[in-house]
């Protein structure tokens, strides 16, 4: 108690500016979640898509095949690196 600490950036991601990304008005919403075994592996999900990203291997995030799904609405990371994800449709997957 009555210690101190300071928060360091390591990594910066401009993810606003990219075209593969955001397509549609800049304030849509946007949900990240990281993968707990390795941090330099996220997903994102907007309302254009959901996303993967390995910044080990490329800093350009990968679409992930959701197709016959509506827009990601919700998503949650599990311990042991299952990703759920709701869509606008009524599925999760």
């Amino acid at each position: 108690m009555g210690g101190k600490f300071k928060l360091i950036e390591n990594f910066c991601e401009n993810i606003m500016f990219n075209s593969d990304i955001i397509t549609t008005e800049v304030a849509q919403t946007m949900e990240l979640e990281f993968d707990p075994t390795d941090h330099n592996i996220f997903y994102l999900s907007t309302s254009e898509g959901l996303f993967r990203c390995n910044r080990r291997n490329s800093s350009v995030p990968t679409r992930l095949n959701t197709d016959g799904l509506g827009s990601p609405s919700a998503m949650s990371m599990s311990d042991n690196q299952y990703l759920l994800v709701g869509f606008t449709c009524g599925s999760i997957a």
